[in-house]
């Protein structure tokens, strides 16, 4: 029996103009999972090793401060607990640098995808990547 596809999407952006954005997506796309931005990846840390949330999935951006989203990946790849969690990590950012690319991919990552310029690509990439994780099969999806 399925039990996360209405788990909290996690968006970890040091730009807090990207919420509206996200919101606007995944309103215009009937997507009603909570939303939980952090601006400060250490808040984004501290609140997945603290909440008994489920979460869906974690979209994060690659070029952040105080660490970036290479850093925040490993943090959490270090960490057994969150680890154990078992929430897949995609990378949603302006970079198409091949070297990034290659770099994040050494990673256990579920993903890369750019932050396009046009909104309809824009909600097509939430709306592909949201729907995916919602049917997908995963340790902490099943009863």
């Amino acid at each position: 029996m399925l039990s996360n596809n209405t788990g909290p999407i996690v968006y970890i952006d040091d730009d807090e103009d990207e919420v509206y954005i996200i919101k606007k997506a995944l309103q215009d796309l009937s997507i009603f999972n909570p939303l939980r931005f952090f601006s400060d990846p250490f808040k984004a840390l501290e609140y997945l090793s603290t909440t008994e949330e489920q979460s869906l999935v974690i979209l994060c951006d690659m070029f952040m401060r105080p660490l970036n989203g290479i850093e925040v990946r490993q943090h959490i790849e270090a960490d057994d607990y969150l680890r154990l969690k078992s929430i897949p990590f995609i990378f949603l950012t302006d970079s198409v640098n091949a070297d990034d690319i290659k770099r994040v991919y050494k990673g256990n990552i579920q993903g890369y995808y750019q932050k396009p310029y046009e909104f309809e690509v824009y909600k097509e990439n939430i709306d592909l990547i949201i729907r995916y994780w919602q049917k997908s099969l995963h340790p902490n999806n099943i009863a």
